[in-house]
């Protein structure tokens, strides 16, 4: 089974059952620590993704880690994760318990992408435009600075993206000419 397929249905299973006990929000706040600390943590992850080293050191590095603030919901789970071998899904889980939650409660993802920091008014009103030409009701908003883009911006929701960086527009004006068909060539 792929990795993506096998975390899905784990993520699925551990939010349907968070939703009939009615213990989303905070099964939700402890898949983003998780989520947070394995993707921030290389040495975690190599040990959670090692079969060498045995189940009951992992579970205690799982527990100490995570068992201290975290629901009984998450805690048994990362039990159950751990004790039939799959820890190293544990981040692709909860990225998959995120997903199912912001679906749930219709949130969507918006990354903007700018190459300089942009005022609160202007990304405000970025977003306005977004929402009035997509219909998103609840986006939450994600900025990051990238340099290299030169100006403009790229606009990254769902499954689309836009480009409007000065960088892009450079791309295609230079791709245009090297594709010249008004030049005949001998």
């Amino acid at each position: 089974m792929s990795a993506i397929r096998l975390a899905s249905r784990y993520a699925k299973s551990l939010f349907d059952l968070s939703l009939e006990l009615g213990q989303v929000e905070e099964v939700f706040a402890d898949m983003k620590q998780v989520a947070a600390v394995i993707g921030a943590s290389r040495e975690l992850k190599v040990m959670l993704k090692n079969p060498i080293i045995n189940t009951e050191k992992k579970h205690k590095v799982v527990d100490a880690i995570f068992g201290k603030d975290s629901n009984k919901i998450t805690k048994t789970f990362l039990t159950l994760m751990v004790k039939k071998g799959r820890e190293a899904y544990l981040e692709d889980i909860a990225k998959s318990f995120i997903q199912l939650y912001n679906k749930y409660k219709h949130i969507t993802p918006v990354k903007i992408t700018t190459a300089i920091q942009f005022d609160k008014a202007y990304t405000d009103a970025l977003v306005a435009k977004l929402k009035s030409k997509t219909g998103i009701a609840n986006a939450q908003i994600k900025v990051a600075v990238d340099e290299t883009l030169i100006g403009g911006f790229v606009l990254q929701y769902e499954d689309k993206l836009y480009d409007a960086s000065v960088s892009h527009k450079l791309e295609l004006l230079e791709k245009g000419f090297s594709q010249n068909q008004f030049v005949k060539a001998f």
